[in-house]
């Protein structure tokens, strides 16, 4: 063979065996790490649910316990009272730098998926903005049993355990407010006056939603002239709310309460004979009906009606005329604003 061959031949596969082809691998990135902590009730999400959906969008993610390598999450999502849910993250580095997201959705479901969302695409750029949908379920029919060559009995299995209801949220809450009111029963005529009020309440998803509102009232009416002379009358007053249901419809509430007013009612006689005045104790027991909301997050507009027995019915008279007599019923009307917490 000639010998420039033999050498071509050689130079081919030293070329061959080096690799001198031009191709190259794809090398796949590593994982991203990260240790997760998750706050929240049960009812409204869990760390197993938020890892499910952040695994759903990538799979490069891996979770790892505190203190390796990565960086600390912390998520929280909660209930809020107008059907709603906030999530917030927290994301502290390794070097001790922090930065925080802040997210608001209609329920805690939805409020977990944009966390999870957030998470995916911090640590895996490359993540999918929606969650893969999981695996199709083949079910395999079971193999044909042999037929039995005699009766045999079947026990029925135990019936499985019912789950236990769902558990209903509720919020704590605190407000102060003030209020117009006017008053129908211990004057012979409408008497204005205010009310300072204070309430605690503990809002819940169902129809039974407790709370106690306690007002001091301060109202007068002066100057009503009657037959034999001039009279005037104040009344101060403690007012409780005893509530015991609430209907909502966002941002409207309504309330239904037990009521109760005692306190003291002065009266004065001018322009007589015989000028005097006298103190005596008031008190009515009845039920009361309170609508409040708005589309603020802490400051709120309630109106109240309430109407009650008279427990004390005095006569008031510039004598002979008896001009005016405590009615069956007191009633009552306000308008006011609040601010609650939280």
């Amino acid at each position: 063979m000639h010998p420039a061959r033999v050498s071509s031949i050689f130079c081919a596969l030293a070329l061959l065996l080096t690799g001198a082809t031009g191709v190259t691998a794809e090398v796949e990135p590593a994982p991203a790490t990260a240790h997760i902590e998750v706050q929240a009730l049960p009812e409204c999400t869990t760390r197993e649910e938020l890892l499910a959906r952040i695994t759903a969008r990538s799979h490069r993610i891996q979770f790892t316990e505190e203190g390796n390598a990565g960086p600390t999450l912390r998520a929280s999502v909660a209930a809020t009272p107008r059907h709603g849910a906030i999530g917030e993250l927290v994301i502290v580095q390794p070097d001790g730098r922090s930065s925080s997201r802040r997210v608001t959705a209609p329920s805690c479901a939805e409020a977990t998926d944009a966390l999870a969302l957030i998470i995916a695409l911090m640590l895996d750029p490359s993540a999918t903005t929606t969650p893969s949908p999981p695996p199709p379920v083949v079910v395999t029919p079971p193999p044909p049993s042999p037929r039995p060559s005699q009766p045999t009995t079947q026990v029925a299995p135990p019936p499985s355990p019912q789950p236990p209801p769902p558990r209903v949220a509720s919020v704590r809450r605190f407000g102060v407010g003030a209020a117009g009111e006017v008053l129908f029963g211990p004057s012979p005529d409408l008497m204005p006056g205010i009310a300072l009020s204070g309430q605690a309440a503990l809002d819940r998803d169902a129809l039974w939603s407790p709370a106690l509102i306690l007002a001091w009232v301060h109202a007068s009416d002066s100057g009503l002239t009657e037959t034999g002379g001039t009279a005037g009358f104040t009344l101060d007053a403690g007012s409780l709310d005893a509530c015991a249901l609430r209907v909502q419809k966002t941002p409207v509430e309504v309330r239904a309460c037990a009521n109760a007013l005692v306190g003291r009612l002065a009266a004065s006689g001018s322009q007589t004979y015989s000028p005097s005045s006298a103190a005596r104790p008031y008190a009515a027991v009845g039920g009361a009906v309170l609508v409040s909301g708005g589309p603020w997050h802490l400051l709120e507009l309630s109106g109240r009606f309430a109407a009650g027995a008279s427990l004390i019915r005095d006569s008031f008279e510039f004598l002979p005329n008896i001009f005016h007599h405590t009615p069956a019923m007191t009633l009552s009307g306000s308008l006011g604003v609040g601010i609650r917490f939280p």
